[in-house]
């Protein structure tokens, strides 16, 4: 008989769109009544294809969020490109300037796209961590979507240096707290289709569970 291991797996739950204040209380008393330690925010509302919310609604409904103590409330994830980097701008400056809006933790997004930008190093990926971490306020950061797609991915060796290197990154970034890997694009699977590992699934597997 062959011994297993059981992996315990927290889920964090997320309000992906705006909604009404109500219903987000309603959805958040629900959460803390079952548990649940951390909540993502919305998500890629600079995104007219994902939420798409204006900066100034999302800070209206902020205080929804406040409803259970208990649960450490994330900022919304925003694209990494020019137009989410201004949108999550604004959000941080606005909660900034009022002490009563909660940001318990930096959710962010980042996607090699380019060729060359997954590159061995992780550069253009610490890069955009340097980013989150000139935010005021010292919170720990959440890498919630990462991945290469289109032309950053080339080859399946060259998407598992570029984790690797990642993983050195992170080491370097004790902000750095918890990260999801996005594998459902070519090369960047951890899965075969009969369920076994890939190349890169081993050393997904052999990562650190937490730092």
């Amino acid at each position: 008989m062959l011994a297993t291991k059981r992996v315990f797996i927290e889920y964090v739950p997320m309000i992906w769109g705006a909604g009404t204040a109500a219903s987000i209380q309603t959805a958040v008393a629900g959460f803390a009544s079952k548990g649940y330690k951390n909540l993502l925010g919305f998500n890629e509302p600079d995104n007219t294809t994902q939420s798409n919310i204006a900066v100034a609604s999302a800070i209206a409904l902020l205080p929804a969020f406040d409803g259970a103590a208990s649960i450490a409330v994330g900022t919304p994830a925003t694209q990494a490109n020019t137009t989410g980097q201004a949108w999550f701008k604004e959000y941080m400056a606005d909660v900034a300037a009022n002490t009563a809006l909660r940001a318990d933790f930096i959710a962010i997004h980042w996607y090699g796209w380019n060729a060359g930008s997954c590159d061995a190093a992780a550069s253009q990926l610490e890069s955009y961590i340097n980013y989150a971490e000139g935010f005021p306020g010292n919170r720990p950061i959440w890498l919630t979507e990462w991945g290469c797609l289109n032309q950053s991915a080339p080859t399946a060796a060259g998407v598992i240096a570029f984790f690797k290197g990642a993983l050195a990154v992170f080491a370097k970034h004790p902000r750095l707290a918890r990260y999801a890997w996005y594998q459902w694009s070519p090369n960047c699977e951890v899965y075969n289709t009969d369920d076994s590992l890939t190349e890169l699934g081993q050393v997904y597997a052999a990562a650190p569970a937490k730092k």
